[in-house]
């Protein structure tokens, strides 16, 4: 037994309790504190099942903090998809499709018997309606319909029309949400690209 003092050995201090480890069966000493209480660290599965809860949460705050800033990228990635298949429809259906917007939400609609109405049979272009309230605004070299249409719907200016011709006129429709503003590039041929407004 080891020697602290002559004749008192360090098992005898108070405060302190003789120990054995449990793998190599060496003496050692604790505090009084621990006597009775089962020493042990955490598990690996504690710690892994910690960091999966800790990079949960953070990865819920980190879209709580982005979700604004992301709102208007993700609809205006939506409606220039939608714009795509819309003059996809209407080179396949070979009838002419509208796109009218406002500041409220957006709808597409064909033409059929020489009235203009809602797309019934393809969900996908049904009406919608804006996340939060949207400024719109289209820019294009010329009007690509008459002026007999749209009586009490959305303004012509913020109106595109489709038809069965493979080269449409280009245009960019711009969208604006808060300080936020993206527009959606038509080249005319097919292809839809969203994009930032220049810097000037």
């Amino acid at each position: 037994m080891p020697i602290s003092a002559p004749g008192r050995s360090i098992a005898e201090r108070p405060g302190n309790i003789p120990i054995t480890c449990s793998v190599c069966g060496s003496a050692g000493l604790a505090p009084k504190a621990l006597k009775g209480m089962p020493v042990r660290g955490f598990t690996l599965i504690e710690v892994l099942v910690t960091l999966l809860i800790a990079s949960v949460m953070f990865g819920m705050a980190l879209l709580s903090m982005h979700s604004l800033d992301r709102g208007l990228q993700v609809e205006a990635q939506r409606l220039s998809q939608l714009l795509s298949f819309a003059r996809d429809y209407a080179q396949m259906r070979g009838r002419a499709v509208r796109f009218e917007a406002d500041g409220s939400g957006y709808r597409f609609i064909s033409r059929n018997q020489g009235d203009w109405a809602l797309i019934l049979d393809e969900p996908v272009l049904r009406e919608r309606v804006w996340d939060k309230p949207t400024q719109v605004r289209l820019e294009r070299e010329a009007l690509p319909f008459s002026a007999d249409a749209l009586p009490g719907s959305a303004a012509a200016s913020n109106v595109v029309e489709f038809g069965r011709d493979y080269v449409d006129t280009p245009f960019v429709l711009w969208l604006a949400q808060d300080n936020q503003k993206l527009g959606i590039a038509s080249n005319g041929l097919g292809r839809f690209q969203v994009q930032a407004e220049a810097t000037r």
